[in-house]
């Protein structure tokens, strides 16, 4: 099996003008590649990087970057980037049998979107609609393996969401104290040239 698998459009430690440089020239050829049969299939980095660790963002983005690089609006059917980010991935994984699709003796992986809000407007087209204006955090409910995971902003097992981001953020910062790093951490405003 022939497969790889990109985020949505992340690079690793360039410079802005790099990077501004660099993506217009590399905008993975997902079309291409699906038309000569090899899985294609999307993960997230992380904010530090590129893009936010939002799914349907990187759903998003995959989909327009197809576009741009293509010239061509219909090359990549949101329908087909919904496939990179469900089956497509548990393919890579190797996991197609158990993951990725809703079938009979899979998984009961679902997750359901609140697609009501001003910002998404009508749905004629529900997927392109949510793809397009939809976001992770309009997610209402996840179910994983057949269990509520994720109900109306609260996970039903462990810690908070605000305790585990608190413990985080601060291992986060030792992390990067201990490596050297923690002025990383600190804003890089412009400075009044008179030192005010």
């Amino acid at each position: 099996m022939v497969a790889t698998a990109r985020c949505g459009d992340a690079n690793r430690g360039e410079s802005a003008r790099e990077l501004r440089k660099k993506k217009r020239a590399r905008k993975a050829p997902f079309a291409k590649a699906q038309a000569a049969g090899i899985n294609t299939a999307l993960g997230t980095d992380g904010p530090m990087v590129d893009y936010p660790v939002d799914m349907v963002e990187q759903m998003k983005i995959c989909t327009l970057m197809q576009h741009v690089r293509h010239i061509d609006p219909t090359c990549m059917p949101v329908e087909r980037t919904i496939e990179m980010a469900t089956i497509n991935g548990a393919r890579v994984l190797g996991l197609e049998h158990e993951i990725g699709s809703l079938e009979p003796g899979k998984r009961a992986d679902i997750a359901v979107f609140d697609m009501h809000k001003p910002r998404i407007g009508v749905l004629n087209r529900p997927l392109s609609t949510f793809i397009s204006a939809g976001k992770g955090s309009d997610a209402k409910a996840v179910s994983v393996n057949g269990a509520v995971a994720y109900r109306d902003g609260g996970f039903a097992k462990g810690p908070s969401f605000d305790d585990v981001l608190g413990e985080a953020t601060q291992r986060a910062r030792q992390i990067a104290q201990a490596a050297g790093h923690a002025s990383r951490f600190e804003p890089h405003w412009r400075q009044d040239s008179a030192g005010s």
